[in-house]
C-alpha cells in the first residue's frame, strides 16, 4: 500500500487510501451537492455530500460523472457493529450491490451496509447510525424483528395480525420486503399472561395459533389466526375483546363460584340443548349472564337471566314475616331436595329461612302479588302462608299439605297457587270453541250431573270447570283441560296431517258399547231437521256428513269420524 499523504486515511473496504478534501461542495437550486461533475452522493449512505469529505482519486464509481466520495463520518464507520436489534450475531460492514434495509424497509443499490451473513439481516448506514433512536420489538408471534412507526401509510390497507383490525396510528411491523407482519402498538404491549375472573383455575397465556380453527368460549366467534388468551390444559380460549371486556360485563354472583359474563342474547345460530336459567328454570332468551369457565375441557354451563342475576340477596316477604329470606342455590346433588312452600315444586334457586325451613322459588317469591289479583276471579285472594293448613283445594280437589294457600273470603274458596292463576279462557284440541272457566259448577249446571269430556269421569258439583258457553254439554275438569291446553301450545308450531282408517266397527274408550260406521244421517233418523250431536266435540252431525259412528244399542251415542 502506498505511503499515506497528510490528510488521508485508510478505508477498510477500499484498496486505496482516502484523501481528505476541505473544499465544500455547493448546493444547486434543488438543494443537491454540486460541482463541476454534478451532484455527488456518499458511497456509504447515499446522502448528498456537503462540506469536507474523503475521496479516492484512483477509483471511479459506476457513474463516470461522479467521484468515489464519503462523508467524513461515514469514512470512519466501524467494521463490526454489535447491537441488541440483532443480538444473535455481529453485523459486518460490507459493500452491497442491492439490498433492503430491514429497519426502514427501503431498497438500496451500490451502497455500504451492515449485514449478518448467517441471518441475511441488513441495515443501511443512515439507520445504523441512528439505531439508538429506533424503537423495535421482538415478539413471540413473529420470528423477525418488528420496527416501530408512528403512522401507517394511507395508501396501504394493513390489518393487525393480533386483533385483525385495521392498523391506524402507532404500530410495529416487519420491514422485510417479503413480509408484511404488523401489530398495533397496543397489541405488542399486551401482557403475555393473564389471571382472568372467568377462569380462575389456571393462568391464561397470550398465543396466536395458525394451525387450527377454534372459537372464543365467550362469544363463540372464530378466533383462529389471531391473538387469544388460552388455557391449554382446559382448552379454554378468549379473544382479545372478551378477555379485556369492561368489568361491567363480568359479574360475580354469590350463588356461583365463577365469574359470569354478560351476553345480550342467545346466539341465533346456536344449535344444541335448550339453555335454561339456573335461577327460575325458564328458557334463556334476551340479556343474560353465563359462566364460560372450563375445567378439564368441561364447560360449567351455568346461566342466569339478567333479571334473576340482579335479584337482591335478602328480602322481607309477606308470606313469611317472621324472618328475612336469603337467596341460596341448591347444590346439584341428588341427596339435596328443596321444595317451594308456595307451589310445592322442586326448586334450585330459592329465598330461604333456615330457622323455619321455609323456601320460596324465584317465581313464587316475585309473582305472589300478581296471583293475589287474579284475572280469572272477580275477587282478590289473600295469601295464607300457615304451614298448619291441611285442606283440599276447592278447584282441583287435591290434598295440599303444609303449603301456601290463597283464599277468597267472599266466595269461601281455598285454592293453591296453580289454581288461583288459571287462565280465564283456553282453547284445546277436539273442540272448536274457546272454553271459559267457572269457579262453581252449580252456577252453570245446577240440576244435572256432568261428565268430563276428556277423562269421562263425573264432575264434582263443588269444583271449578272449563265449559263451552256456545254449545251445551261440553265440560272438562280444570286439570284435564289444562293438560290438553298445554299440549296444544306445544304443538301449535307443528303442522301435520292426521290419517284415520275408515273402520266399519270400533270400540271407543268413551263408550261402553261398540260403535259402527254410519254412512248417512237418514240411517239414524228419518227427519232431516232432527239434530244429532257428536259426544266428542258437541258439534252437530249434519245431513252433509259423509261418515260418522253410532252406538249399536239404543244409547243415541254418536261421534264424528275425526273425533
Amino acid at each position: 500500500m502506498d505511503q499515506l499523504d497528510q490528510g488521508s486515511i485508510p478505508f477498510r473496504y477500499v484498496y486505496h487510501p482516502l484523501k481528505l478534501k476541505e473544499e465544500a461542495h455547493k448546493e444547486n437550486e434543488d438543494g443537491a451537492a454540486s460541482s463541476a461533475g454534478g451532484p455527488f452522493l456518499c458511497a456509504a449512505c447515499g446522502d448528498p455530500v456537503l462540506g469536507s469529505s474523503y475521496t479516492c482519486d484512483r477509483c471511479k464509481p459506476k457513474n463516470e460523472n461522479s467521484e468515489f466520495i464519503f462523508h467524513d463520518k461515514c469514512a470512519e464507520l466501524p467494521v463490526i457493529l454489535n447491537h441488541p436489534i440483532h443480538g444473535k450475531h455481529p453485523l459486518i460492514l460490507l459493500a452491497m450491490n442491492y439490498y433492503h434495509c430491514y429497519v426502514c424497509g427501503k431498497p438500496r443499490t451500490n451502497f455500504l451496509a451492515y449485514r449478518c451473513r448467517e441471518c441475511d439481516f441488513h441495515v443501511d448506514i443512515p439507520c445504523a447510525s441512528n439505531l439508538s433512536n429506533v424503537k423495535y420489538a421482538e415478539h413471540f408471534s413473529h420470528k423477525h424483528i418488528l420496527i416501530f412507526r408512528e403512522e401507517q401509510e394511507k395508501e396501504n390497507a394493513v390489518f393487525c395480525a393480533g386483533c385483525r383490525e385495521p392498523v391506524v396510528g402507532p404500530s410495529y411491523s416487519c420491514r422485510r420486503p417479503t413480509c408484511s407482519y404488523t401489530l398495533h402498538k397496543s397489541c405488542v404491549e399486551l401482557p403475555l399472561e393473564m389471571k382472568h375472573r372467568v377462569h380462575t383455575e389456571h393462568l391464561l397465556m397470550l398465543s396466536r395459533d395458525t394451525k387450527r380453527e377454534f372459537l372464543c368460549d365467550a362469544c363463540n366467534q372464530d378466533c383462529s389466526r389471531r391473538f387469544t388468551y388460552s388455557c391449554f390444559q382446559c382448552d379454554f380460549n378468549l379473544d382479545l375483546k372478551c378477555a379485556n371486556s369492561d368489568q361491567n360485563a363480568l359479574k360475580k354472583h354469590d350463588t356461583h363460584d365463577h365469574a359470569l359474563m354478560f351476553k345480550e342474547d342467545q346466539e341465533e345460530e346456536y344449535i344444541g340443548p335448550l339453555v335454561v336459567c339456573d335461577g327460575c328454570q325458564d328458557p334463556v332468551h334476551g340479556p343474560h349472564y353465563t359462566c364460560i369457565n372450563t375445567y378439564r375441557r368441561r364447560k360449567c354451563g351455568f346461566n342466569l337471566h339478567k333479571s334473576c342475576a340482579e335479584r337482591p340477596l335478602e328480602i322481607h316477604h309477606p308470606m313469611h314475616r317472621q324472618h328475612p329470606l336469603s337467596l341460596l342455590n341448591v347444590i346439584q346433588d341428588i341427596r339435596v331436595r328443596c321444595i317451594c312452600n308456595a307451589c310445592n315444586q322442586l326448586c334450585r334457586f330459592r329465598y330461604s329461612c333456615s330457622i323455619c325451613d321455609f323456601n320460596l322459588d324465584l317465581k313464587c317469591a316475585s309473582n305472589w302479588q300478581n296471583i293475589i289479583g287474579s284475572d280469572s276471579h272477580k275477587h282478590q285472594f289473600t295469601v295464607l302462608p300457615r304451614k298448619e293448613v291441611d285442606l283440599n283445594c276447592d278447584v282441583c280437589g287435591e290434598y295440599w299439605s303444609g303449603s301456601v294457600y290463597y283464599m277468597c273470603s267472599i266466595c269461601q274458596l281455598l285454592v293453591h297457587k296453580e289454581c288461583a292463576s288459571l287462565p280465564r279462557h283456553i282453547t284445546i284440541p277436539g273442540h272448536q270453541h274457546r272454553l271459559k272457566l267457572t269457579w262453581f259448577v252449580e252456577d252453570i249446571y245446577p240440576n244435572k250431573d256432568q261428565f268430563c269430556k276428556v277423562c269421562s269421569t263425573n264432575i264434582d258439583k263443588c269444583g271449578a270447570i272449563y265449559y263451552c258457553h256456545e254449545c251445551c254439554g261440553y265440560v272438562a275438569h280444570t286439570a284435564c283441560a289444562m293438560v290438553d291446553y298445554f299440549r296444544e301450545k306445544e304443538n301449535s308450531d307443528t303442522s301435520y296431517d292426521v290419517v284415520i282408517d275408515e273402520a266399519e266397527k270400533i270400540e271407543h274408550f268413551s263408550h261402553k258399547h261398540p260403535l259402527v260406521q254410519i254412512s248417512h244421517h237418514r240411517q239414524v233418523v228419518k227427519d232431516d231437521d232432527r239434530i244429532i250431536t257428536c259426544e266428542g266435540c258437541i258439534r252437530p252431525i249434519t245431513t252433509t256428513t259423509t261418515f260418522f259412528y253410532g252406538c249399536t244399542e239404543t244409547c243415541h251415542f254418536f261421534l264424528h269420524k275425526v273425533c
